[in-house]
């Protein structure tokens, strides 16, 4: 399967595409890689991975695409990093509900992300385990200051995580849709 997107990645239609839908695709980490590297998909605006097998590499690779620096949205709700048992990879979304996501906090505080266009981010859904450090780094992260919506539903958010977002001030004022919604340690 992951071949055969990386020859549709090579169509020659792509770079008038400004909107790509791959939720629930099977995709592996490397095929993300893959689709990071390609310049062909720089005009895209909007890219929705929701439910896909990311991982670090996959994670990575998105905010340093120079190739998908143009995004605007980019929604990797549901998303799952592969559990492995015995050292085997396991893409059962059964063992990998525990599978802490937090490499995504790390990623969009790298300083090599390159999605200064960002107005819509969806990390709901994810073991992201955040805290309130987490919430005031993401906060000083100059490409996010742009941030018109945020998606943090069932994203494991801690009550110092959610007050620093509900206070606003200088954190992501451009923000104008902030969805918190199923984050059960919020009380």
């Amino acid at each position: 399967k992951d071949e055969e997107v990386i020859e549709i990645l090579k169509s020659p239609w792509l770079p008038q595409l400004v909107s790509l839908n791959l939720d629930w695709s099977e995709l592996s980490d490397d095929v993300i890689v893959k689709m990071s590297e390609q310049d062909t998909l720089s005009g895209l605006r909007h890219l929705s991975l929701r439910g896909c097998l990311l991982g670090v590499d996959g994670a990575y690779s998105l905010v340093r695409s120079s190739g998908l620096s143009a995004l605007e949205s980019l929604d990797v709700s549901s998303t799952m990093a592969p559990a492995s048992v015995e050292g085997r990879p396991v893409f059962s979304s059964f063992l990998s509900r525990n599978v802490s996501q937090h490499f995504w906090m790390d990623a969009l505080c790298d300083p090599g992300v390159t999605l200064r266009s960002l107005r819509a981010l969806n990390l709901s859904d994810m073991t992201l385990e955040m805290s309130r450090e987490d919430v005031l780094l993401l906060a000083t992260q100059e490409h996010l200051s742009s941030l018109e919506r945020l998606e943090l539903a069932n994203a494991g958010l801690s009550p110092g995580a959610a007050k620093v977002l509900l206070e606003g001030g200088a954190h992501f004022s451009n923000l104008e849709v902030l969805n918190l919604n199923r984050n059960h340690d919020l009380g």
